[in-house]
C-alpha cells in the first residue's frame, strides 16, 4: 500500500510540473516598447506628438509635446491656488489642484486649452510644470545655446504631422508664484530664470500641453 501512494504521488507531482511547464510555454512574450529619441514623432494609444524628454537610456519612457499650442492667460483672477510644484513629474498634481476647483476651465485658460486633447481613454495630456516645459527648451539647446539645426529639425517633424512650430518666446507653465504670478518660461533662453515678478496671470502668454509614454 505504502508503494501505491508512494508511485500515485510521484504520478501527480510529475503531472503538476508538466502542467505548470506548459502553462510557462503557453504565455505570450511581452511585446517590447518601442524606443525613441528626442525629437521622434509619438503617435500610439490615441496621442501624437513629438518625444523631447527621455527617462532611461532605452528610449521607452519620456514626454511628448504637442503638436497643436495656443495663447491665453494662466487664469482670469488673482487667486493663490496652491498649483506650486516645480519639478518634473508634478505637473500632473498642478493641474489636479486646478481641476477641483469650480468653474475651472473659464476660470483657467491655459490648463482649460490644454485639457482639450483629452477624450475618452486619452487623460493625461496636462500644461506643463516649469521644470517639464524647460525641458522642451533645453531639448533643442547645444552646449546652452538654441541650436538652429535642432530647432528646425522638431519643427519639421511638427509642421509635417500638422502640428505648429515651437516658437522661441515665453509659454506658461503650471507652476504658480503667487496669487497673482506665474512661471512662465522664455524657450529662447531655457536655462534663465523666468521673468517671475513682470508676468501676471492674467496677461496672455503661448500654451502647450505635454504628457508622458
Amino acid at each position: 500500500m505504502k508503494n501505491i501512494k508512494y508511485l500515485l504521488a510521484l504520478v501527480m507531482t510529475a503531472s503538476i510540473v508538466a502542467c505548470s511547464s506548459d502553462n510557462e510555454q503557453d504565455k505570450p512574450t511581452p511585446p517590447e516598447k518601442p524606443s525613441y529619441k528626442v525629437g521622434d514623432l509619438y503617435d500610439r494609444n490615441g496621442i501624437t506628438g513629438v518625444v523631447y524628454y527621455l527617462n532611461n537610456e532605452e528610449g521607452t519612457s519620456g514626454y511628448v509635446v504637442s503638436l497643436k499650442e495656443w495663447e491665453a492667460a494662466w487664469s482670469e483672477e488673482y487667486i493663490e491656488t496652491g498649483a506650486m510644484r516645480l519639478s518634473l513629474g508634478e505637473g500632473m498634481i498642478n493641474n489636479n489642484i486646478i481641476k477641483r476647483l469650480d468653474n475651472w476651465k473659464l476660470r483657467f485658460p491655459a490648463f482649460s486649452r490644454c485639457n482639450t486633447l483629452n477624450s475618452g481613454l486619452v487623460t493625461t495630456w496636462i500644461l506643463p510644470s516649469s521644470a517639464e516645459l524647460q525641458w522642451i527648451g533645453l531639448s533643442l539647446c547645444t552646449d546652452g545655446e538654441i541650436d538652429q539645426a535642432k530647432l528646425e529639425a522638431f519643427n519639421k517633424t511638427l509642421t509635417d504631422a500638422g502640428g505648429d512650430p515651437i516658437s522661441l518666446t515665453n509659454y506658461w507653465s503650471s507652476s504658480e508664484f503667487s496669487a497673482s504670478q506665474a512661471y512662465p518660461i522664455n524657450l529662447a533662453k531655457p536655462n534663465a530664470d523666468s521673468d517671475y515678478y513682470e508676468t501676471g496671470k492674467e496677461k496672455k502668454h503661448k500654451v502647450r500641453a505635454v504628457t508622458v509614454f
